[in-house]
């Protein structure tokens, strides 16, 4: 450390021995890319003072991200050589050699590639005598010894010059006021920008209190639902208990109707040994009990009525027939007798008459009629005994048929009609008995079986329903343990927040000034990423509005050359047409491309969800899928890539669907893994030639519109062009900390 003045006063020396020299080109005003306002107005003489300053304000930002830190300083050195403005500022009074080196020191450890780079970029842009001044320089000053081993920030002047006396004795009194005037500005600033972070983070975390609210509210909503389908369960468990009731209901009757058909046997015993009692004492009275209705069938009772009716008009044609033989009989008699009295009696009849008018007159009429007229009573009685023949055949012939109707009747009884019609009573009893005991039995297993096939139904609607429930419980049960995590994880980062908070407010004021040189280095790549935007802006010949630019304070010379330009570019007129919309259709793929974070979410989407079923089909296990979904700590391309490559392990050559979803979100980088050699090449193939053809038009498009003053040279033009393509989408890839107040 004791080397230190003596260095610093040599590396002055040698900076006012550059800018004085004779070499050195025309001057440009101060502070035109590299801005810094508030040290130009307060220091506008000593710059070896604040550059003491700004090596022992290094942060530990940059030197623990050495990534970062590397891209950032690549940035700021490819576009200080890059433009015509820093190329006059090195060889300005107030950015000589020295400057270079110390801004060179101060981005990091890894200066020494950062400076190399710097000193290649000088000899290729014909800046040559100012490098080997900066080599000589750089030879002669050792930074490394420069810094010291802890970086130390202060609070008052008294407490630096106790630690560095030797410096303290190179200061005047104004030199002192000056140093402890520009720590107490820029604790003062640190502690505004300490209050604008706070306030960023309470915001952040009233956000985070609130999603957790609505994540609770969701869980209180699934845990509702939970509980639904658990009454719902209930209801189903409470209807099945009712149906084994009324199984156990059915039951009961059938005992009961059982002992009903016990109670029927006793009784039809009783009736029987009744019946038989009353069978015998009845023969003596000649009592026949009537056919029964229910022992045989109603056409075996028809056939039975029928026989018997033939039977009675046998019976009375018989009767009948022994009244009409009687009366026949008779009229024979009588017939005999009127023929012997005709044969007897004399033919006049008065003669006749007078004989026998002393003789007593007979009773019979008939047989006055016959002493009167035997001829005419012959002829009656002859009359009637043909009619009684005629009867008497007609009535034998009617009971001849009949009898053999009623022969054939008999025969054709399958049991015999006396069998059929009396039955006994107990077989008749028996049968009932059993007819019901059947009928019963088949009421009662036709009542079982639905009501078995009724519990069937319920349990198979139960084990669906319970294995819904279940599948939902388990899909509830996942989404909760996520939503539980991402509480967790956002909890954390809560607390994490108001640590940093609390850390923030209580730290000293060397924590405080550790973010100085970061805010500086994010106003300078603001600045220039604005500068690309509008270097951009008048490439492609678009009319930019003052309220949506922001120049990131940038001085009024800047502004106003800038509009200058503008202007100049608006009168030289549009390029071709067709040059314009390629140009057009350029920046609507790089933007697409630049989107590279939200379309490996898309991708990733669409494995997860869409082609599940894909996956099923290819045997991807959903252990794996739900393993690789819930794997919160990788970041979102690891993630997909992680997933992409399990597909590819499962098997490549069914997923067409997977590589056409690669090349519409233009991930070429990713084909190869997915799909054959040949259509890999032919892929890769086509992005080079889109690639040639980007480049050829960014060529025509540096030549035609920024001209031959943009650069010095032709070699500039390419890095140039690289660094416009890429500046936005190096907006996005910015750390978190850049990115919240940029």
């Amino acid at each position: 450390m004791s080397r230190l003045p003596t260095k610093l006063a040599e590396i002055r020396q040698k900076g006012n021995k550059l800018v004085k020299s004779k070499e050195l080109e025309t001057e440009v005003p101060k502070d035109l890319c590299w801005h810094d306002e508030d040290f130009a107005s307060k220091v506008p003489n000593s710059m070896d003072l604040k550059q003491q300053l700004i090596i022992w304000k290094r942060t530990d930002f940059l030197l623990n991200n050495v990534a970062f830190t590397t891209k950032l300083c690549h940035e700021l050195v490819d576009l200080d050589v890059c433009t015509l403005q820093t190329m006059t500022d090195i060889q300005s009074k107030a950015y000589n050699a020295e400057k270079v080196l110390l801004l060179i020191t101060r981005l990091g450890m890894h200066g020494t590639d950062i400076y190399s780079k710097f000193i290649k970029a000088l000899f290729r842009s014909d800046h040559i005598k100012v490098a080997r001044e900066i080599i000589k320089t750089e030879k002669q000053t050792k930074f490394g010894e420069m810094l010291p081993p802890t970086f130390t920030y202060f609070l008052d002047l008294s407490e630096f010059l106790r630690i560095y006396p030797h410096i303290g004795l190179k200061l005047g009194e104004e030199g002192k006021h000056l140093l402890q005037s520009y720590i107490e500005g820029k604790i003062a600033l640190e502690a505004m920008k300490r209050d604008e972070r706070v306030k960023i983070l309470e915001r952040e975390m009233e956000d985070l209190r609130r999603k957790i609210r609505e994540l609770q509210a969701i869980i209180e909503g699934q845990k509702k639902f939970v509980e639904e389908a658990r009454r719902r369960l209930e209801e189903a468990e409470l209807r099945v208990s009712k149906l084994l009731k009324r199984i156990e209901v059915l039951e009961n009757e059938a005992d009961c109707r059982e002992r009903e058909i016990r109670l029927l046997r006793t009784a039809k015993e009783e009736l029987e040994e009744g019946l038989i009692m009353v069978l015998k004492e009845g023969k003596d009275y000649n009592l026949e009990r009537p056919p029964s209705r229910v022992s045989a069938p109603l056409d075996c009772v028809k056939e039975h009525y029928s026989l018997r009716i033939l039977r009675s008009y046998i019976r009375m044609n018989d009767t009948k027939l022994q009244l009409m033989q009687q009366q026949f009989d008779k009229i024979v008699c009588e017939e005999k007798i009127l023929n012997e009295i005709v044969a007897i009696a004399p033919r006049d009849p008065g003669s006749a008459r007078s004989s026998a008018g002393g003789r007593k007159r007979s009773t019979s009429t008939r047989m006055s009629s016959v002493l009167n007229s035997p001829k005419k009573t012959l002829q009656e009685l002859r009359r009637e005994k043909k009619t009684l023949e005629l009867n008497i055949r007609e009535i034998e012939s009617d009971t001849a048929a009949r009898r053999k109707q009623a022969g054939e009747m008999e025969s054709s009884a399958p049991l015999g009609p006396e069998e059929a019609i009396h039955e006994p009573i107990s077989s008749r009893i028996k049968k009932l008995s059993e007819t019901m005991r059947k009928s019963h039995k088949k009421e009662l297993r036709d009542c079982q079986y639905r009501n078995m096939l009724q519990i069937q139904e319920m349990e198979r609607k139960m084990e669906i329903l319970r294995a819904a429930h279940m599948e939902e419980a388990e899909r509830l049960k996942a989404r909760i343990r996520q939503k539980m995590n991402d509480i967790h994880r956002r909890e954390q980062l809560h607390k994490r927040l108001k640590h940093q908070i609390r850390t923030m407010v209580n730290y000293q004021a060397k924590n405080m000034n550790a973010t100085v040189s970061v805010e500086e280095c994010r106003r300078i790549v603001r600045a220039l990423i604005q500068e690309a935007r509008l270097l951009r802006a008048m490439a492609e010949e678009r009319e930019i509005d003052s309220n949506q630019v922001q120049f990131c304070n940038l001085p009024d010379e800047i502004y106003k050359m800038f509009t200058f330009l503008l202007q100049m570019k608006a009168l030289e007129g549009l390029p071709a047409l067709q040059l314009r919309k390629k140009k057009q259709r350029r920046k609507k793929q790089r933007l697409a491309a630049s989107l590279s974070d939200e379309k490996l979410e898309y991708l990733s989407f669409k494995i997860t969800d869409k082609w599940r079923y894909v996956g099923e089909q290819l045997g991807v296990t959903h252990n794996r899928m739900d393993m690789i979904e819930m794997d919160i700590p990788l970041s979102v391309e690891r993630q997909t890539l992680t997933m992409l490559k399990s597909w590819r392990d499962e098997d490549g050559g069914k997923l067409n669907e997977l590589v056409e979803a690669l090349i519409e979100c233009e991930f070429d980088q990713y084909v190869g893994l997915f799909m054959p050699p040949d259509h890999a090449a032919h892929v890769m193939e086509k992005k080079k030639k889109r690639e040639k053809e980007e480049k050829e038009l960014d060529e025509i498009l540096e030549r035609t519109v920024m001209g031959d003053d943009y650069g010095n040279n032709n070699e500039n033009k390419e890095e140039n062009d690289e660094f416009i393509e890429n500046k936005e989408s190096d907006i996005v890839k910015l750390p978190p900390i850049v990115a919240v107040n940029a």
